[in-house]
């Protein structure tokens, strides 16, 4: 059945600023220029987005909270979300994969995808046995099979990790918070990633970015790697999006 917002009686939602966000999103305390494909730009969703900033939560903060200090404010913001209406929430950073199960409690039974990372249970159901996910990371000095293996359990052993904590122009934007983004440089940065990590672990059969704003290269690196199945937050958006959102299906027979 087809909704329309123009028929029946609506009421007031508390606390309510606007209306019709059908996914919400939880944003570090960062300012950066977010480029179409990057999780902060509404541009990137297919329906329409809500966000709400943490503070305090930077960079840097997220990488190093392995105590949860941050987890009741992330908590706080998917609340918020919540209570305006999305139907789905997810975040702009995969390392909040570090309150996932805190969230998806709280706001429950609203579906919680905070981390590109929730995708790779089905992952690995998809690819053969001996198949390894490829994982391009913000930062492989923290993310590696370790930080996998705690988060999600019987995976570690299955991904392969490669970092771009070193690669200059990303830096430049999201560890030394420069005032500009060379999304030129970055896509290279990102396509030169993949070809190392390719090189390095020949048995990779499927990509997983797990920084929020590589969604936007996506496309770049599958030109380069045509036989590579590309997930990251762009995927995982619009799995929520289908599933608490569905349309009907208009045809023929």
């Amino acid at each position: 059945m087809t909704v329309r917002g123009d028929e029946g009686i609506h009421r007031r939602r508390p606390g309510a600023v606007a209306y019709g966000a059908e996914i919400g999103v939880v944003m570090l305390d960062f300012d950066s220029p977010f480029v179409p494909g990057d999780m902060g730009n509404a541009a990137t969703y297919s329906r329409p987005a809500a966000f709400r900033a943490v503070p305090g939560l930077s960079v840097s903060a997220i990488l190093e909270d392995d105590a949860g200090a941050f987890e009741a404010a992330v908590v706080d913001a998917a609340l918020e979300l919540a209570a305006g209406g999305v139907r789905a929430i997810t975040s702009n950073c995969g390392f909040m994969i570090r309150y996932q199960d805190a969230v998806a409690a709280a706001v429950a039974p609203v579906p919680v995808g905070l981390s590109s990372l929730v995708q790779l249970p089905m992952l690995a159901a998809l690819l053969p046995a001996g198949g390894r996910i490829g994982i391009v990371t913000a930062d492989a000095r923290v993310l590696d099979a370790a930080f996998v293996e705690r988060f999600l359990p019987g995976l570690g052993a299955r991904v392969a990790v490669h970092g771009l904590e070193s690669a200059p122009s990303f830096r430049q934007t999201m560890f030394e918070l420069g005032d500009e983004l060379d999304a030129d440089g970055i896509r290279r940065e990102v396509v030169d990633a993949v070809a190392m990590l390719t090189r390095r672990e020949p048995d990779v059969s499927a990509l997983l970015f797990e920084c929020a704003a590589l969604p936007a290269y996506s496309s770049a690196v599958q030109s380069e790697f045509p036989r590579l199945p590309v997930f990251d937050f762009g995927t995982l958006a619009e799995l929520l999006l289908t599933a608490t959102a569905r349309t009907p299906y208009i045809g023929h027979v």
